[in-house]
């Protein structure tokens, strides 16, 4: 069965399309969101896209959703929505993109061993996290 429903959000109508088949969904799953998290910008997104996924999962799945994060002042925002957080090395003062990711005009993250190293983090925190599904982007 198809279902398909239209929301207002704050970034526009969204589509929510839900398919269910007995043997097509699992009946628990872990959404591991991993993106930056330092700012308002990506942090927001990532926490409707959350709220969303929350609410149009299937009546009988149990769906966990856990964010990633370095360290960001909108972790609690996400625990007080009821999501878990993961967090990852290296730990960052979660100030903001530019002071936390030494962001530059020509790369997101200033230096290559600072990119390596959240890389590297972030692949820990999968392995901890073990999700069926990772978002990621910035």
């Amino acid at each position: 069965m198809k279902h398909a429903e239209t929301i207002d959000s704050v970034y526009g109508k969204i589509i929510i399309t839900t398919v269910t088949h007995k043997d097509f969904y699992m009946k628990e799953i872990t959404i591991a969101i991993s993106t930056a998290f330092q700012d308002a910008g990506d942090a927001t997104r990532a926490i409707e896209i959350a709220k969303a996924l929350k609410k149009y999962r299937p009546d009988d799945m149990i769906s966990k959703i856990v964010f990633v994060s370095h360290g960001s002042r909108f972790e609690q925002a996400a625990l007080d929505l009821g999501f878990e957080i993961c967090r990852a090395d290296p730990k960052l003062p979660g100030v903001g993109l530019y002071q936390d990711l030494g962001m530059t005009t020509t790369n997101l993250i200033g230096t290559e061993a600072l990119a390596m190293e959240m890389i590297c983090g972030e692949i820990a925190a999968y392995g901890e996290i073990r999700p069926n599904i990772i978002m990621h982007g910035f």
